[in-house]
């Protein structure tokens, strides 16, 4: 199988680094409109919730950047559902009311905690077509899920955290030694997006194919 790596250029701090995690997302959702909808014409459904809105913000313009650069005509749509709803027992339910009231969604962006149970909740539901799951920070049970022989998500994109990790520490490590003018750690305002390279870590597009 073909393994797809995606390199982008991320940044220390978690929002930002989000931008680019998340545009590394959209840019496996584009590959796949550009297999299955040659039209240009697939509606794309984002997550948002409100206690976490400071951190998914950048989630959703990186993936918002990528679609609309990939797919013009693509439509985008953003899910709000409160925390409480997010982790408890009717998570799935609160995502299937979201699909009725926006018919013909394609793709749903959701973070891993999530995924377990939603896309057989659709199914139940009747909902057609039946969105393709994808997005960011896969639990174990995300990572079996592409393990499967039938798996329900597309694909999830995250950074491996040895490689960045190991990447990290030599950044500082040769800054601190000052063999390199570079400061992994640059303080760039959130606002910024997209920075200038600081350090190039690794964005992995994770598929059944490549699992």
């Amino acid at each position: 199988a073909t393994t797809e790596i995606y390199t982008l250029t991320l940044h220390d701090a978690l929002p930002i680094s989000g931008f680019y995690v998340a545009e590394a997302g959209g840019m496996g959702i584009i590959r796949d409109i550009r297999k299955n909808f040659p039209k240009g014409n697939a509606k794309i459904m984002l997550l948002n919730v409100p206690q976490f809105s400071s951190i998914l913000k950048p989630y959703i313009q990186g993936y918002t950047a990528a679609i609309k650069a990939g797919c013009p005509s693509c439509q985008i749509w953003i899910d709000t559902v409160d925390l409480s709803v997010v982790i408890g027992p009717g998570s799935s339910a609160a995502f299937v009311q979201a699909l009725r009231t926006h018919p013909g969604t394609d793709y749903m962006v959701i973070s891993g905690e999530q995924f377990g149970g939603l896309r057989p909740a659709i199914v139940s539901a009747g909902i057609t077509p039946v969105p393709k799951i994808t997005g960011w920070s896969p639990l174990e049970s995300g990572i079996k899920d592409l393990q499967s022989s039938n798996p329900q998500a597309m694909g999830w994109v995250n950074t491996p955290t040895q490689p960045v990790g190991a990447q990290m520490i030599d950044a500082l490590a040769r800054y601190w030694t000052h063999t390199t003018p570079v400061d992994p750690w640059d303080g760039t305002a959130e606002t910024n997006l997209p920075l200038n390279p600081k350090i190039q870590q690794l964005v992995l597009w994770v598929t059944h194919a490549n699992i």
